[in-house]
């Protein structure tokens, strides 16, 4: 995803995010990977649900 964004020269990534568990503080989110990493905006989406 985040190759694909920089090189089709994205302005902004939208991702949805779900209720962390466990395993998302231990490893990591993919939305909190994609933040870290990206080379430009990153909006991050919640299931308000």
């Amino acid at each position: 995803m985040l190759e694909h964004a920089k090189n089709s020269g994205a302005d902004t990534i939208v991702i949805a995010s779900h209720e962390p568990g466990l395993a998302d503080y231990l490893i990591g989110s993919v939305a909190g990977k994609v933040v870290r990493h990206a080379h430009c905006s990153v909006l991050v989406v919640r299931n308000p649900g």
